[in-house]
């Protein structure tokens, strides 16, 4: 429906778990959680995006109005890198059903801060820096590559405070030479970390960005934190500008460079 695209892989469940692929990703990648999922008893649509050829607010557009299928049946989300950006925007657009704002939600790997790799493209050969352009497109690559970190974490939405929240983080250390922090390859542990509300958790594995989608013991905490379980990981500290109470209103500011609006 709209900029993106459901496999509805289960037609009965306890309630609907949305999965969001991430940058350059596609459906397939989270085939395996999907199949965890639907033994566990959900019902799982996995939601497919082109994430070049748009940007942020209008992936988010479109995942809020698909969202609006089911209003007010019990939603999780399970998000792999910026798919977890994407969901960000999403619950912070009024259209949003207040069933999504008070999901619980599984953030793996997302580049909240936006990402300091595909920035330092900016600086690199007129050559490489050329063919980047090209691989990451004018719209949401390009917002990935040009807005800073502090305005990426704030700008683009907020998690609202009805949610309940566990983070993944991948930290493998310095791996990428491209990158001067702790990261799992591709995005930072600060660039994950930084931007989530009070009472939420977080579990951090010594795993690059891909292999934590995959391993055996993210799904299986996965899985107990979207049953209920809010055990699982530590307690994230607060970061209270970046709260979102639904009551108040929750539209982000939009950020316009890049974005053609």
């Amino acid at each position: 429906k709209g900029l993106g695209w459901e496999w509805r892989l289960a037609k009965m469940g306890i309630g609907r778990a949305v999965l969001l692929h991430g940058f350059l990703g596609s459906r397939v990648q989270m085939l395996p959680f999907a199949a965890r999922l639907v033994r566990d008893g959900w019902k799982v649509s996995n939601y497919g995006y082109e994430s070049t050829r748009f940007s942020i607010e209008e992936h988010a557009r479109a995942l809020a109005e698909s969202l609006k299928d089911s209003p007010e049946e019990k939603t999780a989300f399970v998000t792999h890198s910026f798919g977890g950006v994407i969901l960000r925007a999403a619950l912070s657009r009024p259209e949003c059903p207040q069933s999504a704002r008070r999901s619980r939600i599984v953030l793996i790997a997302p580049p909240l801060g936006g990402s300091s790799l595909a920035r330092s493209f900016r600086t690199m050969p007129v050559g490489l820096k050329y063919v980047a352009e090209i691989v990451m497109g004018a719209k949401s690559g390009a917002q990935l590559r040009d807005i800073e970190f502090d305005a990426f974490r704030t700008a683009l939405g907020r998690f609202p405070i009805q949610s309940r929240i566990l983070l993944v983080v991948g930290n493998a250390g310095s791996i990428n030479p491209l990158l001067r922090e702790p990261s799992d390859g591709v995005v930072t542990v600060e660039e994950v970390t930084k931007g989530l509300p009070d009472e939420h958790r977080k579990l951090v594995f010594r795993a690059t960005h891909n292999v934590l989608l995959y391993s055996p013991t993210v799904m299986s905490s996965a899985v107990e934190f979207l049953r209920g379980n809010d055990d699982v990981g530590e307690l994230i500290n607060p970061e209270p500008s970046n709260l979102c109470d639904v009551r108040d209103g929750c539209a982000s500011e939009t950020v316009r460079e890049k974005n053609g609006d």
